[in-house]
């Protein structure tokens, strides 16, 4: 499932840096094709939180 997710979220995303604090890992999701409302975007970045949390869990220690 990730890896569908992650896939699409390339397909339709570019990345760039970005300095501002607010974003996690100072990346910024410029979205192509895709208009995302204020509360689409939150929902988005909860979304990505849980999933990297999720993946460190994962993660041999």
């Amino acid at each position: 499932m990730r890896q569908v997710v992650g896939k699409v979220l390339h397909d339709r995303c570019a990345l760039q840096t970005d300095a501002d604090p607010e974003l996690v890992g100072g990346v910024r999701f410029a979205f192509r094709d895709l208009e995302v409302d204020a509360s689409a975007g939150a929902a988005l970045k909860r979304w990505l939180t849980e999933l990297d949390e999720a993946n460190a869990a994962e993660e041999p220690a």
